[in-house]
């Protein structure tokens, strides 16, 4: 136990922060804020006010009652755990070898690890100490802190030691616990769900140990219930744990969740329908090759043209066409080019080129010598 006097203004707090402690009736230090009067007697963030000018205490609320009422506060703490600061200099950025973590019962960081040379083990920090403050601020989460680390050149780490715990509960209180209904059915004529089952059990909607292998298995694959280990030594016959969540927060946010994802279905299903009506409204057609020149005015400036008219009869010639006087179109096409006329169209080489490749495809329209013909003014045209 631990004793602190002082004097204060009626109404006037002394910047402590409380919390109901689960599982059992207490008031813990939840945080203690800058400036705060009980800083300089030692009280750390994780103890537990027993009693206010002799009147025990076991609500947060009563207990702040009582400290803003009187002139002249004495506040009974218990220490089961010992805190201790350590101060050093570094760096900007510089790392100092720690390992930090996150406690799932309650928010609080945790050393995980130490690095052979972190500068922190000659000080006697030790895996599973607890870091309750960085230059004086409060923290609770690990990423918070290690920005806070390697930002800082002056600094001063507050970290807590546990002290093994005694179980003052007996199997029957264990027992009241562990056994509890499988979730969603139906017992009293009411559907058990996680909120209901946990407000029953009167837990504050924290991690509970639960007995039940069929109920845990589903969930969590035989996790080991050891987060309550230290209250509850019968905890370990336990299969698993129920995770440490608020359920009422995550049931409105994921209502909030499915409420973004029907909107955004709805809007897809909108321009689904949108889209639908357009490819109704919409003739799509296949463009069409344009007919044969009877007259078989193809030259150097109708090369793709030629060419579009090919590819639509590979396979079978039109019988009004005389492909006698489509090989002389082709080959004066090869001559002008060749010879390099000033006045030849731009790229006429690549689309000759093409035009060269279709006609090597084509089966039915060429006889062999003509096609060797071909196949050398292709050879040609790419070399120049």
């Amino acid at each position: 136990m631990a004793l602190v006097r002082l004097l204060k203004p009626p109404g006037e707090g002394v910047g402590i922060v409380l919390q109901d402690a689960w599982l059992r009736r207490r008031v813990s230090v939840v945080e203690l804020k800058p400036g705060s009067r009980l800083r300089g007697h030692g009280v750390v963030p994780g103890d537990v006010l027993r009693a206010i000018n002799g009147t025990l205490v076991d609500d947060a609320q009563h207990a702040a009652e009582l400290i803003t009422a009187p002139h002249e506060l004495e506040l009974r703490f218990e220490r089961r755990r010992d805190a201790y600061a350590v101060r050093l200099s570094k760096g900007a950025g510089e790392r100092v070898g720690v390992v930090l973590g996150v406690s799932m019962l309650r928010r609080r960081v945790l050393v995980e690890a130490l690095h052979e040379q972190s500068r922190l083990l000659p000080l006697g920090v030790r895996a599973g100490d607890e870091l309750c403050e960085v230059n004086g601020e409060a923290v609770d989460d690990a990423t918070r802190a290690s920005s806070l680390i390697a930002d800082s050149v002056e600094l001063e780490l507050t970290f807590v030691r546990h002290r093994p715990r005694r179980c003052m509960w007996g199997p029957a209180v264990v027992a009241m616990l562990a056994v509890c209904v499988p979730l969603g059915s139906v017992a009293a004529g009411r559907t058990w769900t996680p909120s209901s089952w946990l407000s029953v059990a009167n837990v504050r909607m924290h991690a509970v140990a639960a007995a039940s292998s069929q109920y845990m298995d589903s969930l969590l694959h035989e996790v080991r219930a050891q987060l309550c280990v230290d209250m509850v030594p019968a905890a370990q016959r336990c299969v698993g744990m129920v995770p440490s969540v608020d359920l009422e927060r995550e049931r409105r946010a994921a209502g909030v969740e499915r409420a973004r994802l029907e909107a955004q279905l709805s809007a897809i299903r909108t321009q689904l329908s949108k889209t639908e009506r357009q490819l109704a409204d919409e003739k799509l057609r296949v463009p069409e090759a344009p007919s044969f020149d009877v007259r078989y005015r193809y030259d150097r400036h109708r090369i793709v043209e030629l060419s579009l008219l090919l590819v639509a009869h590979l396979e079978s010639k039109p019988a009004n066409v005389d492909a006698s006087r489509i090989f002389e179109n082709v080959k004066s096409m090869f001559s002008d080019f060749s010879r390099g006329w000033s006045d030849n169209p731009s790229g006429m080489g690549q689309d000759l080129r093409m035009l060269l490749a279709i006609c090597s495809a084509t089966q039915a329209w060429f006889s062999p010598s003509q096609l060797s013909d071909i196949s050398f003014w292709f050879k040609q045209v790419a070399q120049l």
